[in-house]
Order: C-alpha cells, then structure tokens, then sequence
C-alpha cells in the first residue's frame, strides 16, 4: 500500500517534470533575446516596484513608530505626575487626565462635559475666566493661581494654560500649590515676625560680618540698616565676643547677659541668645543673636501693662481684667444693696465674615462692633472682649430694670447701621443675654452663666421678628441682595422681665409715632373764684390719644417721655396748641383769663427753653398775657444754674408763674424777688388733713398769711376735699374759713366741651 507522502513525493516531481517540459515549448516559441527597450522596460517596472515596496515598507514602519508614539503619549498624559486639562472656551472640560480627577477628587467620567469653575470658589471664578479668554485670544501661556474646593477642603492650584495647536481647545497644566502657598505664609509669617519683634536679632556668617537684622535692632543700636549689613559683629564692642565665640563653637549656643556701645557711644546691657546653624556646606554656619536691650524695659512697661488688660485687637477690656472688675463691680452692689447687670452680647452669623471676606475683614468688624458697644454705655459701666465675636457689658449702680435694657435698646439702635469695612457694606446683628444682681446671682460664674442662658434662649428664638420693634438690625446673609429675618434682640434671665421690657419698648416707640403724627390734645380745667363768682383762668392737661389703649393722661407717660428725651418736644408742642387755642378764643371774644401750663424741670433745664417759647409766641402771635406757667416747688431745689436762669427769664417776660404743692422752703424765697410768682397751689392731701392734723392746720395758716403779705393767690387743687364743698382758708379773727380760689370740676374738659362751658360762663 502505498503511503502518502510517497504519493505527495512522487507528484511534486511529476509537477516540476512537466512545468519544465512546458517551459522549453514556450522558450522555443519566444524569442531568446528581448529588444534594449523591453530590457529596460522591464528593468524600469522593476525598480518602480522595488520603490514602491519600499515606500510601503517605510509607511508601514512609520505607522508603527506613530502608534507606539500614541500609545506613549496617551500614556505619559494619563499617568503623568501633573494634571492635565483641556478647555474650550466656555471652560467645559474637554479631557483630562487621572492625576486632574485625583486633584479634583472626582470621578473623570464626571468631570467631562462640566465647567471647571463649578469647582472653584465664588471668589476665583471670574479670575479663571479672566485668564481663559486671554488665552484663547493668543496671548501667549497664562500663569495663574486659584482656590478650589476639593471635598470640605480648599486647595490652591496653580495654572498655566495655552491656546492649542488646533486653536479650538485650551491646554492647562494644573498643580496643587497648597504646600507651597503654606510655605510661602509661614515665610511671611516668620519675617513679620523677624522685622516686627519687640527682640533686637542679627545673624551673622561663620566670619561674624552681619548679613541681616531687624528694626528693633537699628532702634536699640542707633544704626541703621545699611549701616549694620556688611559690617563685622565687633561694631558693637561687646564685653564677651571671645566667650561668645568659644562658647558657640563648643555648644552651638550661648546664653547671658553682656554690654554693648551704641552708635552714639552709649554703653547697654542686654540679655542675649546666640544660636549656630550649620549649612549644607561644609563650615558654613550662620549665627543668630537675639538680645532684650535692658535700657528699654521702662519704655516697654506701658505697653505691656496695657496687653496685660486690654485686648490687643479691640481695645476694651481682657477676659482677665473683665473678672477683676465684675469682681469689684459684685462686690460694690452687695455692700451698697445696689442692682447690677450682666449683658452677654454675642453676634450672629459672625463666622460668615472670615469665611466670605477673610480674617482681616472680620478684625475690622469687631474693632467697630467694640466703638460702637462703648458709645452704649456711660463711663462708669464697662466693655469687654468676652472671646472671639462675644462681649460682656457691666452696667453698675441700676436704679432699675429699665436701665440695663436701655442700654440694650441702644445697642439695637448700634445694629441697625450696616458695618463698612472697605469697599464693603456689611450687615450684622446681635443676640443680648441680660443676669441681674442679686436677682440672678451674686458671683462671677452664677452672673456670667444665667447671662448666656438668658442669650441662649435669644437664640432659640433667632428667627422670630419682633412685631413692632423697628430698632433692630439684620443678620448677615451669605447671598447679596437678600437679608436675613433675624434681629438684634436681647433676654432677661427671667422670662418677666423681658416681657416688661418688650412692653416698654413698644409703648416708647409708641409714643415718638405719636410725637411726629401729632396724637396729643389738651384737656382743660378750669379756675373759678369763688369771691368773684368768676373763671380765672384754664389750666391745660395734655391727653394722649393712644390708637389701642384709648386717652392716657400725662402721669402714664410722662416720666418713659423724660427718660428718652422726648420731654421737651412734647412740652412744647403742649405750649403751641395752648398758644393756638388761646388765640382762637381771644378773636371770638371769649374770656377764658389764662391758660396755665405746668412746665417740668426737664424743660427748664433745657438751653434753649426760652428762644423756642418765644418763636412759639412770635409763630401763634399769642400774648404773654394769655399764659401762665405752673412749677413745682421740688424745681427750686434743683442745682441745674440753667433752670434759674430760665425761671428768671420768664419773669423778665412777664409771664405769670404759678408755685405747685407750696410749702416754706427757703430756695423759693431766696428767688422770690428776682420772680413774678402769681399764684400759690397747695397740695389737696394739705386741704385734707387740716381738718384733723392741728400741726398742718397751723403750717397752713402760716403760709396763707405769708402770701396775702406778699399779695399772691392761694389755690387749691380741687374742690372735692372742702367740708362744705368749697376749700377755704382760715379767718384770723373768726378762725372760720373764707373761700378761695379753686377747681370747679375735677373732670377736664375738651377744648369744643370747654368753649361751651366759657360761653355759658361768660365773666361779668
């Protein structure tokens, strides 16, 4: 049986037999020799194709040295230490690579397609876009720096990009500089402290000429700058150079105290520190030497004493001096059973200012939050930097409760004004715990822990505005253009007072509405003599017409009217509306005699007292006639020079005064002459008790002879407290009692209800 590989022998053979045998037929039919032309035509094909394999070789080997180009360059981008990006010109994220999206922290297949300044602070924004366009405008490579926020981190990236080759995209190489911007504060950090110690430092090289040193050291050495550097350390004729140098060969430092000659010659002692720092290279050291000039202690005990009380940044007090006083001020109150108070003031939303304009802006915002708390309160009472964005008020010797909240109202009133820090307008606000002493505590730790609780629970209510309350203060917002609901609001530690602070607030407020809507009328009351069976005159009561609680005479706010200085324009205004209505009646020809008006040591107090009555007469073309002014006795005790000089004023005017609650006190007469007392007033409970009290009765008599002597009226208050239903004075003969002047009716009378009542009563 044959095999088949000697069949596949046999016939591979018998192949070539027969392509040879046919190769001799068509060799026999061609001619041997080709022409010179085919020779080289052939020739010709053939090196053509020869070429053209070449070429092909070469493209072919080109082609691979090109992707192994592109497969080292897709991998030196992708695995390259430096982040790559690629921009175009809106500064969507075309490509990068991965060190980009570690930077970034940041899946790549999430960062395509974003806009890289969605991952910049608000600050940098238009700062990468700045650079951005620059660079597609082909302005060459632009270098710049950003901030990022990588996760709850900010990192500082440092950029250079450049328009591509394409000319349609924007290359970047993006690094992290975080390190480097650290390293570069910490430099900064070092020579600020370098130039600005209170420590004389020079360093010196290994052959002891100064390469540099700071101010204080010019200052204690007299020599400046230029002077020192390039000039060998035996300027200063020190008493132990050679131990100083032995010492720090040996030990690399050196400590004590030594003598130096200044520029001027002057020999001064100091204690000094030599430190040697070795260089890379081989004996090169540098040597530094700080030294404390001694000379200069009595210059720097002021300004030590003033760190050891005071706060370096705001200038008010320290925590330290803050216990010492409180302390001091605890202590006073419990020996004088005086009340005292506590005022936690700690600001709201203070941490958005460093974090949105930087630590500077907020130094500066606590220097004017510090002016403006100091403007709060008087010079007795005491401001200080509790910790970071808190302060502590120490209001001492309180006469009440409405005290201290004044003074937190004035600090709403502080708030209400937006803080300007630069080019910046900023709002702020505050929330106010208020601790009384004894009431809340009569310790440091009792005071200062209830004042928190009690600005704690402010905080609690941060959000809730309060209805009616104008004199407050926003709250910083993180978005311009919108501000927040909250409020410069404080809290008593007990939950009553602050409500009756609230109130009182409110009614205050109240009243200046009333004071510019004009909601004041005068009532009127008037004087009949009985002896002429006639009205004498009209004594005015100011009424406030209140919008919820109805007419309020004077007495419900008179005195919350003086405690804000609104005393004297509502006095005045009271003066015009009689001036008015006295006018009125006198062209319609209705007797009416005066209009008496009480007048308040406040207003008499007043400078201007007597220039404003005179515009409101000269205004009102009213006469002096037609006036008179009632004031209290307790006036004449007053030690004010400028109510006796408005008294005696008055009188030089002519207008007639008018003695309240008359009594034998020595003040009054001592001005009697100098005055144009028209009338007495004697107090109703005198007119009650002179019937049971022999004392009184007889003090009474005493001083209705003295006025008769000096030919002044005596009036009483009402009639309602007679016996017989008319006051009367004693009869000296008779000792029987003679009428005299008096109200007629204990209820005033509006001024339509008391023009009809002058119309009835028409005097004789």
């Amino acid at each position: 049986m044959k095999t088949p590989a000697k069949s596949t022998k046999r016939s591979s053979k018998t192949l070539r037999q027969r392509a040879e045998a046919q190769l001799k037929t068509q060799s026999v039919s061609r001619k041997t020799i080709p022409s010179d032309y085919e020779a080289k035509k052939i020739l010709h094909e053939l090196q053509v194709h020869q070429i053209e394999l070449e070429m092909q070789n070469e493209e072919l080997k080109q082609a691979r040295i090109t992707e192994k180009l592109h497969y080292r360059y897709t991998e030196l981008f992708e695995f390259a230490p430096i982040a790559y990006f690629s921009f175009d010109l809106k500064g969507v994220i075309n490509q990068v690579n991965l060190r980009g999206a570690s930077l970034l922290g940041i899946e790549r297949a999430n960062l395509v397609g974003k806009q890289f300044s969605n991952y910049l602070t608000a600050q940098h924004r238009d700062n990468f876009n700045r650079f951005l366009t620059k660079a597609f405008a082909g302005a060459g490579i632009q270098s710049f720096e950003v901030l990022a926020q990588v996760g709850k981190h900010k990192r500082w990236l440092g950029i250079e990009a450049n328009l591509g080759i394409t000319e349609t995209d924007c290359l970047a190489a993006v690094i992290d500089i975080t390190d480097r911007k650290l390293a570069d504060e910490k430099i900064k950090l070092a020579a600020n402290i370098f130039t600005h110690t209170l420590e004389c430092i020079f360093i010196c090289d290994e052959n002891g000429y100064i390469l540099e040193a700071n101010k204080a050291c010019c200052d204690a050495t007299g020599y400046s700058k230029e002077e020192l550097l390039q000039s060998h350390v035996s300027i200063f004729a020190s008493s132990e150079r050679d131990s100083i140098e032995a010492a720090s060969q040996k030990n690399n430092s050196w400590h004590g105290s030594l003598s130096y000659r200044t520029k001027s010659g002057e020999i001064h002692y100091s204690w000094t520190d030599v430190y040697v720092i070795e260089l890379e290279e081989k004996g090169v050291h540098r040597r530094i030497s700080s030294f404390l000039d001694l000379n200069q202690n009595k210059r720097v005990e002021p300004k030590i004493q003033f760190l050891s009380k005071y706060d370096p940044l705001t200038g008010v007090f320290n925590r330290i001096a803050l216990f010492n006083r409180l302390e001091e001020v605890i202590a006073r109150a419990t020996f004088n059973q005086r009340m005292m108070g506590v005022l936690l003031v700690d600001i709201n939303g203070f941490k958005v200012i460093n974090e949105q304009y930087g630590q500077n802006a907020g130094d500066m915002a606590l220097q004017q939050i510090a002016e403006r708390l100091k403007s709060c309160i008087s010079e007795k009472d005491t401001v200080a930097r509790f910790g970071g964005d808190e302060f502590v008020i120490i209001v001492d010797e309180l006469l009440n409760e409405q005290d201290v909240a004044d003074v937190a109202q004035s600090i709403a009133v502080q708030f209400e004004r937006h803080f300007e820090i630069g080019h910046l307008s900023i709002p702020l606000s505050a929330t106010v715990g208020i601790a009384l002493c004894p009431d809340d505590g009569n310790d440091i730790d009792t005071l200062l822990g209830n004042a928190e609780k009690a600005m704690q629970r402010g905080k609690s209510h941060l959000h809730v505005t309060r209805e009616g309350d104008s004199r407050t203060a926003p709250a910083p917002s993180l978005k311009r253009g919108k501000q927040s609901a909250n409020t410069t609001t404080y809290y008593f530690y007990t939950k009553k007072l602050t409500q009756y602070s609230r109130q009182q607030v409110k009614f205050t407020e109240a009243l200046k509405k009333a004071l510019a809507q004009d909601q004041f009328e005068l009532y009127y009351q008037p004087q009949y003599d009985l002896s002429k069976r006639q009205i004498v005159a009209l004594e005015a009561l100011l009424c406030w017409n209140h919008p919820q609680r109805g007419a309020l005479n004077s007495d419900s706010f008179i005195s919350l009217a003086e405690h804000y200085d609104l005393a004297v324009p509502i006095g005045l205004i009271m003066i015009r509306k009689a001036a008015l209505q006295a006018v009125t009646w006198q062209k319609a020809a209705i007797n009416f005699g005066r209009i008496a008006i009480n007048l308040t040591d406040v207003q008499l107090s007043h400078f201007s007292f007597i220039g404003d009555l005179q515009t409101i007469l000269l205004e009102t073309k009213c006469s002096i006639e037609w006036l008179e002014f009632g004031i209290d006795e307790v006036i004449f005790k007053s030690d004010n020079p400028t109510v006796y000089e408005n008294l005696i004023n008055l009188s030089k005017m002519g207008i007639a005064l008018t003695v309240d609650k008359f009594g034998a006190d020595r003040p009054l007469f001592r001005l009697f002459d100098q005055l144009t007392i028209d009338k007495f007033k004697i107090s109703p409970h005198s007119t009650e008790e002179r019937h049971v009290d022999f004392v009184n009765r007889a003090q009474q008599d005493g001083l209705l002879v003295l006025s008769r002597s000096l030919g002044v009226t005596v009036v009483s208050d009402s009639l309602a407290n007679s016996m017989d239903g008319e006051p009367a004075i004693p009869n000296k003969r008779s000792n029987k009692f003679e009428p005299v002047g008096q109200q007629l009716h204990s209820k005033a009378m509006k001024a339509s209800e008391i023009t009809f009542y002058l119309r009835c009563h028409k005097r004789k």
